[in-house]
């Protein structure tokens, strides 16, 4: 826990500061000199400037001296402390994940205690070696008792993770991702490598592949706010662009009780017509298909019967356009596309919500990883900034 959020605070402390003051502020944390960077911090405070910043790096003052070994006693005054910190920085109005996530980690009652990295004392040993050296930031050595962790335990994906950011410190990218990739091969449904990987493939200029990195970052945890705002939010920064998933409101539709078919017409009405082989395949799931998919289960909607509607739909449609007879609105050309590229299964997983829809996600995800990724990337990213 202490090591994954140090290492999490110096990735933070890359980023631009706002202010002059917090960017030599910040340096002073990145050199572990906590007494000063807490002196410059009080000042601030008492100058009522940028409160929600400086109360965050009071919090994060007091999680980097849980690095410095405390006693019992002041391991859980320091915990209270960062955690007084982060609630008031985030009621002053700090949307920072990070200081979020820390919160989180962060036991309420204080007091972090370290678990054991490995099973295997030896690696375990190892880690705790390396764990020293990285918080002298001695890189070099932590890096080799990363590397002998992992060997001495091959299923301790920290030990590649971690290895990955000592490298990463030592300016050596293009290792760190080898790293990286060891550990993804651990645990591909684990966001931190991924995200780790994309930030050492943007150092080395590679935008595209960093791109692909912080996507499958999102696709290993979809509902990490990390990997959605330190990985995707952090390549749109960088670059100029943006980031926006497309969504769709079928005009025709079933209603609350899943039994009459509703039609809006207060849009365009033409393109109306294929939108009524959506509700109808739905109603169809509901009364034929689901019983037979499922036997003996009660009904509920899936991902199976929300792809068939659309996928419905979009066969309409491209018929209407190919015989001129419907000139398409954005939401049906959007559906014609998706059938096309073979991504209506990642559009509805990650746009169309609802609980049941997104239970079919882990199953869908085992061997259509690569068509998760490929649809945040290509539907998600307007690169219009670029």
């Amino acid at each position: 826990m202490k090591r994954f959020i140090s290492f999490c605070l110096l990735l933070l402390l890359w980023l631009p500061a706002w202010a002059m003051t917090l960017k030599e502020i910040d340096e002073l944390l990145l050199s572990y000199d906590l007494e000063a960077a807490e002196r410059e911090l009080q000042i601030l405070l008492k100058e009522g400037s940028d409160q929600a910043e400086v109360l965050k790096r009071l919090g994060y003052v007091r999680v980097l001296k849980l690095n410095q070994n405390p006693s019992e006693e002041e391991n859980v005054k320091l915990c209270q402390e960062a955690r007084q910190y982060l609630t008031k920085a985030i009621e002053q109005g700090c949307k920072d994940p990070l200081a979020k996530e820390l919160l989180k980690s962060l036991p309420e009652k204080g007091g972090i205690k370290d678990k054991p990295f490995s099973e295997v004392p030896e690696a375990d040993q190892a880690m705790r070696e390396a764990e020293r050296f990285f918080a002298k930031r001695d890189w070099s050595q932590a890096a080799v008792n990363y590397r002998k962790a992992a060997e001495l335990d091959p299923t301790l994906y920290r030990a590649q993770l971690y290895l990955g950011d000592a490298l990463l410190q030592m300016k050596k990218p293009a290792e760190a991702c080898e790293a990286y990739d060891k550990a993804i091969a651990i645990d591909p449904n684990i966001e931190t490598a991924y995200r780790y990987k994309g930030n050492a493939l943007m150092t080395q200029g590679d935008i595209e592949a960093g791109l692909n990195s912080y996507a499958s970052a999102v696709v290993a945890e979809p509902a990490s706010e990390m990997a959605w705002t330190r990985g995707i939010g952090r390549w749109t920064d960088a670059t100029g662009a943006s980031f926006q998933l497309p969504k769709i409101e079928p005009p025709v539709d079933l209603d609350s009780n899943e039994d009459t078919i509703q039609v809006d017409m207060s849009g365009d009405q033409q393109s109306v017509a294929p939108w009524l082989a959506y509700a109808v395949t739905r109603k169809l799931w509901k009364e034929e298909k689901f019983a037979k998919r499922h036997p003996g289960e009660e009904y509920r909607r899936t991902l199976e019967e929300e792809v068939e509607a659309l996928q419905k739909v979009a066969e309409i449609a491209a018929e209407l356009k190919q015989d001129q007879s419907l000139k398409l609105s954005e939401d049906l050309d959007l559906l014609v596309k998706l059938k096309e590229d073979k991504l209506m299964a990642p559009f509805v997983l990650f746009c169309r919500g609802g609980k049941n829809l997104r239970d079919g996600y882990a199953e869908y995800r085992k061997s259509h990883r690569a068509d998760l990724v490929k649809f945040l990337v290509e539907y998600g990213i307007q690169r219009e900034g670029l």
